[in-house]
């Protein structure tokens, strides 16, 4: 007969699965950017916000030196979409475990970071085809707020 005390518990092993999860993901976030070491619902409040705001400059968004008050920089844009790639990983491989993870919020968070990011590129190519002038037409925020709502759809 075998000897089931070799045998690992399904228990022992959903609890391995999870302290394992929370590990790599807690690794994932840290080193690269705010957009990630920060709670969720903080960051997708400070990507919602227009500038200049108290979470968006936290976050690196504001920038008071621009004509629009907005940061932008293709560094920037590279962050917010690491950001989402990262959280959409991070979405897919826990939303498979057998442990609550949610989709709401990471698709907020995923869909804000990518529409913040087409708003940023957005005043970059207004800026060039019709002047600086045209950068206080457009505001990021509000493609933050349609990308997250896109992802929700």
């Amino acid at each position: 007969a075998e000897n089931d005390s070799s045998k690992l518990s399904p228990l022992l092993i959903h609890v391995l699965e999870a302290m394992l999860l929370a590990f790599v993901t807690s690794a994932m976030n840290y080193p690269f950017t705010r957009l990630l070491r920060l709670p969720m619902v903080e960051v997708i409040h400070g990507l919602f916000e227009t500038c200049p705001n108290d979470h968006g400059t936290q976050l690196g968004l504001c920038d008071a030196t621009s004509v629009n008050g907005f940061a932008s920089g293709s560094e920037l844009e590279a962050w917010l979409l690491l950001a989402a790639a990262v959280r959409w990983l991070q979405t897919a491989v826990t939303f498979g475990a057998l442990i609550p993870s949610g989709l709401f919020i990471p698709s907020l968070y995923i869909g804000a970071n990518v529409g913040r990011m087409v708003g940023l590129r957005a005043i970059d190519l207004s800026s060039s085809i019709f002047g600086e002038r045209a950068q206080e037409q457009i505001n990021p925020s509000v493609f933050a707020m349609v990308g997250a709502i896109a992802t929700l759809s």
